[in-house]
């Protein structure tokens, strides 16, 4: 198989005749398009489930499978893309036990007459149109709407899971057939067999849920009540809990993690199992690495909070000087007994030190690194008494140490030079929320810049170009160009992946 970017664009123009999957319309100016190295097209498709960056796929020299949970609002559903055979299919992120025989066997899942093609990935979609909406309304009205949250693939490319609302559901990838759905229900079972304490249990509203790509037998679940406030692992066939429950704070407080966490002291620790004390200000966000391990950043949220906005006074409260940033966030490493092997609030870029999670901006966990991009404020303020910023792309280890990092600027600059654009007609930007990656030599990156024109000169054609640079940005590359379907917006980019 030779190397392939595949995108995730909106507000563009397709190359090609794409096909609508799922439930996108026709000419919808939203879809996936596949590349080869030299920009040229190889296939493309008509999908909302564009929006989010959390995209998946084994990090072997030849894989075959790329899944992309989407994010909601507004995408509901989740893609799946055969990289082989060229070929994308389309799911619904709505519950599916409500359609079995029995919503409480769920091993293998049987399903009532009618609701047959449901067994398959994709499935929903072999129904006639009138039929897919009455299906989905029924399945909505009886779990919840369709929302999409996370998808994990093993690293033996023979299993899928996907989160969604109400389950988890868990495929074979060589026939696309769904062999087992995890509901909220069965976890909430679990846990009680487990004996989880019950000032835990008050806490959990819903679920989501990652498979282990190392043992896709394992899960990892992260319990909710408004944001994250939990996390254990589970044994998917027995339902069986195999760690202790943990709350994210007491992850924080049992691994002497309070001094390099500073803003974990606004936290009352008498009141983390209280629902009205929590709902907002617990948070937490989890991905997988290739062997199992779960990435967790754990937040504070702060927006509600009385503190100060002074620069200099949140720095010396160990706060970000930044005082837009609604939350506070440490990221750890935690192996399969829940222990923090790694941990990191700020990293270094060149000479400073920066806030690990950007104040705008995403986090793609690979195989064995981490690509991190956006606009990252710095844990001091400057001469004049301001926080400073560092927009760009950055990579970490498996220690969230700094491997290497890249401005965004220069690769603007060079771009602005070389394609001869007019500064005084266009508005130009890099797209940092999703849309930059590494090679798979992690050597070269790939960063999609947007120009649109400005109100003076509205006859003018908005555009989206795939740039290809070094991480020294001493030259750059542009893979592919598009046209961008709207005047006042120029293209954009949820995600790009370059197998």
């Amino acid at each position: 198989m030779r190397k392939m970017i595949v995108m995730g664009i909106r507000r563009a123009y397709t190359k090609t005749d794409a096909p609508a999957i799922g439930g996108t319309q026709p000419k919808a100016d939203i879809f996936i398009t596949i590349l080869n190295e030299k920009g040229q097209t190889q296939a493309e498709w008509r999908t909302i489930a564009v929006h989010g960056s959390a995209y998946r796929y084994t990090y072997t020299k030849k894989p075959r499978w790329l899944v992309h949970p989407g994010m909601c609002p507004p995408a509901i559903e989740t893609i799946l893309i055969d990289l082989k055979e060229l070929k994308a299919y389309a799911e619904l992120a709505v519950a599916y036990h409500p359609a079995l025989k029995n919503p409480h066997h769920t091993r293998p899942p049987k399903f009532r007459g009618g609701y047959e093609k449901l067994r398959r990935y994709g499935g929903l979609f072999k129904y006639p149109p009138e039929e897919q909406g009455l299906i989905a309304k029924k399945l909505a009205m009886a779990a919840g709407n369709p929302i999409p949250k996370s998808a994990s693939i093993s690293n033996d490319e023979k299993y899928l899971s996907i989160a969604v609302t109400g389950e988890i559901r868990i495929y074979r990838l060589d026939t696309l057939e769904l062999i087992d759905i995890i509901t909220w229900d069965q976890i909430m079972r679990a846990l009680i067999r487990a004996g989880t304490p019950r000032k835990i249990l008050r806490l959990l509203r819903s679920f989501n849920g990652i498979m282990d790509p190392a043992k896709p037998d394992m899960i990892w679940i992260l319990g909710k009540y408004r944001g994250t406030v939990c996390v254990f692992k589970m044994e998917i066939p027995t339902r069986t809990i195999t760690t202790e429950v943990k709350h994210i704070y007491e992850i924080i407080w049992e691994n002497g993690l309070e001094e390099e966490f500073e803003p974990i002291k606004l936290i009352d620790k008498n009141r983390i199992y209280e629902p009205e004390y929590i709902e907002n200000i617990a948070g937490a966000i989890g991905s997988i690495w290739g062997d199992g391990a779960l990435s967790l950043s754990i937040h504070v949220v702060t927006r509600e909070m009385r503190l100060p906005g002074d620069p200099r006074e949140r720095e010396k409260l160990g706060l970000t000087p930044d005082n837009t940033v609604p939350s506070e966030a440490i990221r750890v490493n935690l192996d399969n007994e829940l222990n923090v092997k790694y941990y990191k609030r700020w990293i270094w870029i060149r000479d400073k030190e920066w806030r690990i999670i950007p104040v705008v901006g995403t986090t793609l966990t690979k195989g064995d690194h981490m690509i991190i991009q956006g606009s990252f404020s710095s844990r001091k303020t400057n001469k004049e008494g301001k926080p400073e910023f560092f927009d760009g792309i950055v990579m970490l280890s498996r220690k969230y140490e700094t491997i290497t990092a890249t401005e965004d600027e220069p690769i603007i600059d060079r771009l602005i030079k070389e394609q001869n654009i007019d500064m005084k007609k266009y508005h130009i930007m890099s797209e940092l929320l999703g849309g930059a990656t590494t090679s798979p030599d992690k050597n070269q990156l790939l960063l999609p810049i947007e120009i649109h024109p400005k109100r003076k000169y509205p006859s003018l054609q908005s555009k989206l170009y795939l740039t290809k640079t070094n991480w020294k940005a001493s030259k750059i590359e542009v893979v592919e160009e598009w046209l961008g379907t709207k005047r006042n917006m120029g293209p954009s980019v949820s995600w790009t992946a370059w197998i």
